[in-house]
């Protein structure tokens, strides 16, 4: 049985919710502290819990952007060569 915090309504499980979606690990994480938070004490945890779900939702950003970069032709010589540095 998963702890309190981790429990939706109806007892619905943030892993079910984040395998269900297939959001995978950067948004998984976002999922479960956005779905804890305030859930475990005070504002000062709601706040750690939304700092956290900040940090894997930009690692998120960061991997799309970076694969829409590597799909794109460079425009500049220079463009090119700061992907092999």
């Amino acid at each position: 049985m998963a702890e309190k915090h981790y429990l939706g309504k109806g007892n619905v499980q943030v892993f079910d919710f984040i395998e269900a979606f297939g959001l995978g690990f950067n948004l998984g994480n976002v999922a479960k502290y956005i779905c804890r938070c305030g859930r475990k004490g005070s504002n000062a945890d709601a706040i750690k819990d939304l700092r956290k779900a900040i940090v894997y939702l930009e690692r998120e950003i960061d991997t799309r952007q970076k694969a829409i970069e590597e799909s794109e032709p460079p425009k500049t010589i220079s463009e090119f060569r700061g992907r092999f540095e």
